[in-house]
Parts: structure tokens; sequence; C-alpha cells
């Protein structure tokens, strides 16, 4: 059985989370392209004279597939939500969004838990959280 990391969000702020996820998930610093991979073989047949072509298209494709992947990520969001929860198959991801908060924790009005063991919520807090991360690293270094 794979245990998935959980991070939970709560705010008593009714738009929090969710202007801090939009910004999250549709901001490229905190997007990292190799998450997110997509590649359309069909151009690779093409001659030479339209590779340059060919990879602008090839871009303006991916990004718009992209763009719907991170859209179908918060489509549970909405501005009135108080309380969000995310599963995460690979421990390690949850760092991008401990960091983002933590970056940011004075715009926002948001605690978060996260849970790598099964039954063991930890809150992340200002004080905690590059010790979070660190850990999150050195325990799952794949």
């Amino acid at each position: 059985m794979i245990m998935e990391s959980t991070v939970r969000l709560y705010s008593s702020k009714i738009g929090e989370i969710s202007k801090f996820l939009n910004k999250f998930f549709n901001t490229n610093e905190y997007i990292l392209n190799s998450d997110i991979h997509v590649e359309d073989y069909t151009n690779k047949s093409k001659s030479n004279d339209n590779k340059t072509n060919n990879k602008k298209n090839n871009n303006s494709n991916n990004k718009i597939k992209n763009d719907n992947a991170i859209n179908a990520t918060i489509t549970n969001v909405n501005k009135r939500t108080l309380e969000w929860e995310k599963n995460y198959r690979n421990p390690v991801e949850i760092a991008d969004i401990i960091g983002a908060l933590i970056e940011n924790n004075d715009k926002y009005s948001i605690n978060m838990w996260i849970s790598i063991d099964e039954g063991l919520f930890i809150n992340v807090t200002d004080y905690n959280a590059d010790e979070i991360i660190r850990y999150l690293y050195e325990r799952f270094p794949w």
C-alpha cells in the first residue's frame, strides 16, 4: 500500500484559500514544467524547414495543455472555500506549496497541516517550515 502525503489548508477568512491557490497554481515561478509534461510526437516527421514553426506550435500547445491541467487541479476550489485538501503521491512535491505559503504568509490568513505518515498531521508554521522541507528531502530522496 502506497501512502500518499496530504496537504490541508484552513482559513477563517472567505476567499483566502482560493486567492492563494489560484496564485500558486497559475504563477510560473511555482510551476515546474517537468511536473506537467506534454510532448507532441506528430511533428517529429516534419521537414527541417518547419522546425522553428513546429517549436512555436508545440510551445503553444503545451501551454494550453498545461493551463488545462492546472485549472483541473483547482476546480474544487471556489471563493467561499474555508478548507482545502490535496493528496500527493510523492511527498517531496508538497515542499513547493509549503514554501509558497510561508513566503506569502503576510498576504494570506491560512493555516497549513501536512501528513506524510498515516494518521499524523503536522501544523506548518514559520518556525518549522524549513525543517519540514529539509526532512522531506532527506526522508524521500527520489
